[in-house]
């Protein structure tokens, strides 16, 4: 038998496995999320909002391109008021617009370099720009927490509320 001594040092036979164990667990657990975390979805073309069949299909991640129709916006999100530039103060606001030629709304990231430098030339105003890259198209009668902003996105553009309306997300990534 062992002095008294060596009993501390000898771990009870149920405490042995419990950090394997918890390590286990940990990379079972890890490579579950990562074998069904989705695959980003597949980039399509859509083409332009004029040759487009509408309504754009919801939930689809594609390339589209259209022009801005008028001088209405609806802003949404805080920006950084204390910023001691225009990019800094316009960081987490996104403008709606409507495109011309269907009822699409784009949804513009107000920091963008291009929607920057468009707005500098252009006294503010995005009439006239040009709409074009990768984003989703979603419809937001059906997207969660979008219900308020459709209504409010008809009621400024003037749309139909029983005509389907379309957002194009230009901000948003497959890996977000």
């Amino acid at each position: 038998m062992s002095p008294p001594e060596d009993e501390d040092l000898i771990a009870p036979a149920r405490t042995r496995w419990v950090a394997p164990a918890g390590v286990a667990l940990v990379v079972i657990a890890a490579a579950t999320w990562l074998l069904w975390t989705p695959a980003p979805p597949p980039l399509t073309d859509c083409g332009t909002v004029a040759t487009a069949t509408h309504p754009l299909k919801h939930d689809t991640f594609c390339t589209l391109g259209g022009t801005v129709e008028g001088d209405k916006v609806l802003s949404m999100g805080k920006g950084v008021p204390t910023a001691s530039d225009d990019k800094g103060k316009a960081a987490g606001v996104r403008l709606f617009v409507k495109l011309a030629d269907a009822d699409v709304i784009a949804i513009l990231s107000a920091d963008r370099d291009d929607v920057l430098s468009w707005r500098a030339r252009h006294q503010d105003t995005l009439e006239g720009f040009e709409v074009t890259g990768p984003g989703r198209v979603f419809d937001p009668d059906t997207e969660k927490g979008y219900e308020g902003t459709g209504l409010a996105v008809r009621k400024l553009f003037g749309l139909d509320p029983k005509t389907p309306v379309r957002f194009y997300d230009t901000a948003w990534r497959p890996e977000q």
